[in-house]
């Protein structure tokens, strides 16, 4: 049973991170894009909505007039809301999946450190043997390279 090197499981360890980090970002980055499709949608709705209200208008004299614009100010403030609520919710998926990245960032480190920490332990505790270890790892190298 061969023992894994501490430095292969801190680059490992790292990979993982970084990876974790990656998805993580590209996860709020689709949530963004999924608010932002769902407020273009919703404009796009009420953009319609206050089209055919005021084609109505034009038919319909002056009351059809005055309910059309009451019906304006309900789509632009329907628009606003929807507006508002994509923006909050970008922010706080935003927000959340900086909190992610930071936290997955920080265990990465700490395990990296650690790893290190071990690393160093092992070649203070048996410094002939880190030293053939190295020396193999070059041979194999320098024999790979050729």
């Amino acid at each position: 049973m061969a023992t894994e090197n501490p430095a292969d499981k801190a680059k490992e360890t790292g990979d993982k991170a970084r990876e974790a980090a990656r998805d993580t970002a590209q996860k709020a980055t689709e949530a963004a894009g999924e608010v932002k499709e769902s407020a273009k949608d919703t404009a796009a709705q009420a953009k319609e909505g206050v089209k055919e209200t005021v084609d109505a208008a034009k038919e319909g004299g002056r009351e059809t007039m005055a309910a059309a614009k009451a019906a304006l100010s309900e789509g632009s403030d329907a628009v606003e809301r929807a507006i508002k609520s994509g923006a909050e919710k970008a922010t706080v998926a935003l927000d959340r999946a900086r909190g992610t990245a930071e936290h997955t960032m920080d265990v990465a480190q700490d395990k990296v450190e650690s790893a290190l920490r071990c690393t160093a332990d092992a070649i203070r505790e048996r410094p002939l043997t880190s030293v053939a270890v190295v020396a193999a790892i070059a041979y194999l190298w320098g024999r790979l390279r050729s």
